[in-house]
């Protein structure tokens, strides 16, 4: 009998960084990123920056090296040298969050289908 390790739609912080949390998904904890400017606090990303509390962001080629912005699918934040960089995905593509990666929007579907000019 399969038994689940947690219950979908749970969250809970991740110790290392403020702003990086875990949401359960198919009975899998998920990573997951507030967007740049948030930090995740009892349940929910809220304003508030981590690099204000001391806790630069860490250069990664994985998913704790980007984020999204908020309200530009076609934009990410990279982290170099201990800062958030904002950086553009290429024509025709919007940054998907799940991958760390510009994608097609298609592939994307927090951005609403949005299709960049």
């Amino acid at each position: 009998m399969y038994k689940p390790t947690c219950y979908e739609g749970n969250t809970r912080p991740v110790k290392t960084h403020c702003s990086l949390y875990e949401e359960c998904s198919h009975g899998r904890w998920e990573r997951k990123a507030c967007p740049y400017g948030y930090k995740f606090y009892n349940g929910y990303c809220v304003v508030g920056n981590c690099n204000e509390e001391g806790q630069p962001c860490v250069e990664s080629s994985g998913r704790d090296g980007y984020r999204r912005v908020q309200h530009d699918c076609t934009k990410f934040y990279q982290c170099v040298h201990g800062k958030w960089m904002e950086q553009p995905c290429g024509p025709g593509t919007v940054f998907n969050e799940r991958v760390s990666v510009c994608d097609f929007a298609w592939n994307v579907p927090e951005c609403g289908g949005y299709l960049p000019k």
